[in-house]
């Protein structure tokens, strides 16, 4: 799945969206013209569970058997959650604040020797050469996968990582 958002007013609340910044179209390749033809929050988030409920996906979603991987807490955690709040939007229990696994612990916990859990440095731990264009979400998502690939292959354990945090914090401590 892979869809832009259009933003319907500005980072503050009020006011119309501003346009994308020259740093921002340099760092992502979104342009503006990307972003002025994409849906609104609601319309994409619906169709995200649309497409999520086509690969039989919803209920173990649900019912834990399966979860969603982010690159940290922000999007998942913080974000997501926030502005759906404030648009009034409601969200399926699994798209929620502590319902997904942070890579970035995941990594840490099985990878020990690793110096960054940034995407580059997970990428360059493992041997492998970044595919496709940095900060590019689809490209990141895919980069991210083989990382994941990676850890699967470990038998580590993706679980939620509220539980993952509290032991890496463990293992830092020499507990």
């Amino acid at each position: 799945f892979h869809e832009y958002v259009r933003p319907t007013e500005g980072a503050d609340g009020d006011g119309a969206a501003r346009p994308l910044s020259t740093f921002c179209t340099n760092l992502t390749g979104i342009t503006q013209e990307q972003v002025d033809s994409a849906s609104p929050l609601a319309e994409v988030v619906s169709r995200f569970l649309q497409w999520v409920a086509s690969c039989g996906l919803t209920e173990a979603l649900a019912d834990g058997s399966a979860l969603l991987i982010a690159h940290g807490g922000w999007d998942l955690g913080d974000q997501l959650p926030i502005e759906a709040a404030r648009k009034q939007l409601a969200l399926p229990a699994w798209l929620g604040s502590r319902t997904y696994s942070d890579l970035k612990v995941l990594f840490a916990l099985e990878y020990s020797g690793a110096s960054s859990t940034s995407l580059r440095g997970m990428l360059q731990a493992l041997g492998l050469e970044p595919e496709g264009r940095a900060h590019s979400g689809i490209d990141d998502c895919r980069n991210l996968a083989r990382v994941v690939e990676w850890l699967i292959s470990r038998g580590a354990d993706l679980g939620h990582t509220h539980r993952a945090g509290e032991m890496l914090r463990g293992r830092r401590a020499g507990l």
